[in-house]
């Protein structure tokens, strides 16, 4: 089964040890929300893996965007899961590593 992981890193070696044990039965592929939800389409069954996930308001220009970005994305996870799908969250750190809202992140 896919694993949609966003978002991960090919040749990070944080990412290859995650997913080390799930050789053979999972294969993680790097995605979104959107492909986690089309996958779930196709195939009735799809997990999706958050990784790092200050990625998402990571381009954002104004805190204005970010907070609509942030609204639209969870209404995308609660669809998904709605459809059936299964979420992983990997919580790495209190504060993200790069980030320019951090206060709309912690919110």
């Amino acid at each position: 089964m896919k694993i949609i992981n966003y978002t991960v890193y090919k040749g990070n070696p944080y990412t290859t040890a995650l997913y080390s044990s799930l050789v053979g039965k999972y294969d993680p592929i790097k995605g979104d929300i959107d492909s986690a939800i089309a996958e779930l389409k196709a195939k009735k069954l799809a997990v999706l893996h958050v990784h790092w996930e200050e990625h998402l308001i990571r381009h954002c220009l104004c805190p204005s965007e970010a907070r609509q970005l942030i609204v639209f994305s969870i209404s995308r996870l609660e669809y998904f899961k709605k459809l059936g799908g299964i979420v992983v969250w990997t919580v790495h750190n209190a504060m993200p590593h790069e980030m320019e809202f951090p206060d709309l992140f912690l919110g």
